[in-house]
């Protein structure tokens, strides 16, 4: 599959041994084991993901939406895991699966003075920003209200610094 900006998305699958996807290596968990990597439009390795068990894991459908999220159809034995999600052994010799990888946007900061100019692509206009104090565990986030411009095609948010060291995250 493609997206918009030529980026290419790829699945399969892989058996015994290393698989490497220019540079990244994923160690095969036993049998066969899914894959979906994303391709820059030069053929770059942005990043791959793994699914797999100990019996066969089996990427075979990719589709995209508008956001670029990615939707993984296989097929899979046994228990699974894909990323930190782990899929149980149903009991079944074979199940479907179906999987939404959603890309995260980059959220890019620059400083001028006492303010702070966050960033971060317009088609994604289903996150906010929100800010923290600190990072603690039981950190207080709470929604930037500073009104947001889109310039080209980044959505902007200008804060203000000047109650002290600020963090900042996108929420979907």
């Amino acid at each position: 599959a493609v997206d918009g900006e030529g980026n290419c998305y790829s699945v399969g699958s892989f058996s015994s041994g290393d698989s490497d996807f220019g540079g990244a290596i994923l160690a095969s968990r036993g049998g066969y084991d899914g894959f979906v990597a994303k391709f820059d439009p030069l053929g770059n390795l942005v990043w791959v993901k793994q699914a797999g068990g100990t019996q066969y894991d089996i990427a075979f459908g990719i589709g995209l939406d508008v956001a670029a999220n990615c939707y993984i159809a296989g097929v899979r034995d046994g228990s699974a895991s894909f990323d930190s999600i782990q899929m149980a052994d149903v009991g079944f010799n074979t199940t479907f699966f179906l999987a939404k990888i959603v890309e995260l946007p980059a959220l890019n900061l620059a400083f001028v003075g006492q303010q702070a100019f966050l960033y971060w692509p317009a088609n994604k206009s289903d996150f906010s920003l929100e800010s923290s104090p600190d990072l603690s565990s039981n950190a207080s986030w709470t929604a930037v209200t500073s009104p947001f411009v889109v310039l080209g095609d980044q959505r902007v948010v200008i804060d203000d610094l000047k109650a002290g060291k600020r963090f900042y995250r996108l929420k979907e």
